[in-house]
């Protein structure tokens, strides 16, 4: 957090990656210093852990931004959510699934998970066609169905009472095809919703934080300079 805090803070949780099944919390630092109140969460993984357990922490951990936003100066009607790979489709699902029931067991009940900006780096949105309609054995189990990955694609669930999205994937990534970012992107300004959709050129499922020939465009730093634009925009203003 910044070290001087006049005002009510904007907030953001951070979601790591590593395919649901792996990776450890972090945090964007670079939003700290521009005045926001960051959180990494760590999620239950799968293989141990089925889904929707996943989402039911994210969804907790914004419940706890909330329900300690007077103890840290927090804004809790300003809160985002950013996350890269799994991440971001953990994240673009707290911001297609702030309503639905069934996923706020536990802690701080009657506080919202809704967020109010999201920031998805290369997640996928459709996990039946990401997955090839073989649910994974890890994340939703032996009796796991095409169903049961429906419910869990933000893409699915994009509607006109989403909050703003940017969403970001790199053209040649091998890991998720963009075709994953274009369905979201597309879908969310069909509901209505504002979004920003960035392909990054020459980038793989790093977005560019890994160097190539030729090099990427924008460049990581621009990149995360736009998003953080993008989260002053709804979250500061």
């Amino acid at each position: 957090m910044p070290k001087v805090t006049k005002t009510p803070m904007p907030a953001v949780l951070c979601v790591h990656g590593g395919g649901w099944s792996g990776g450890t919390k972090v945090v964007r630092v670079d939003l700290a210093q521009r005045g926001y109140f960051v959180v990494g969460v760590a999620y239950r993984l799968a293989g141990k852990n089925l889904w929707p357990a996943q989402i039911q922490d994210c969804k907790l951990a914004v419940r706890w931004i909330r329900a300690n936003a007077a103890k840290y100066n927090v804004n809790p009607d300003r809160i985002g959510a950013f996350g890269h790979s799994a991440g971001g489709h953990l994240a673009a699902c707290l911001g297609t699934r702030g309503k639905v029931p069934g996923l706020d067991d536990g802690p701080y009940p009657g506080i919202s998970s809704e967020v109010q900006a999201v920031v998805d780096y290369a997640g996928p949105t459709e996990l039946a066609s990401y997955f090839h309609q073989k649910p994974p054995v890890n994340l939703f189990g032996p009796r796991g169905t095409v169903e049961m990955m429906e419910k869990a694609s933000p893409m699915r669930l994009a509607s006109a009472s989403c909050p703003p999205f940017f969403i970001a994937q790199g053209d040649t990534d091998k890991a998720v095809p963009i075709e994953q970012a274009a369905m979201l992107a597309e879908a969310l300004k069909k509901a209505g919703v504002a979004t920003e959709y960035v392909v990054v050129k020459n980038a793989g499922h790093s977005l560019g934080a890994l160097k190539t020939d030729p090099p990427c465009e924008p460049k990581s730093a621009q990149l995360q300079e736009m998003s953080a634009a993008f989260f002053d925009k709804y979250l500061k203003h």
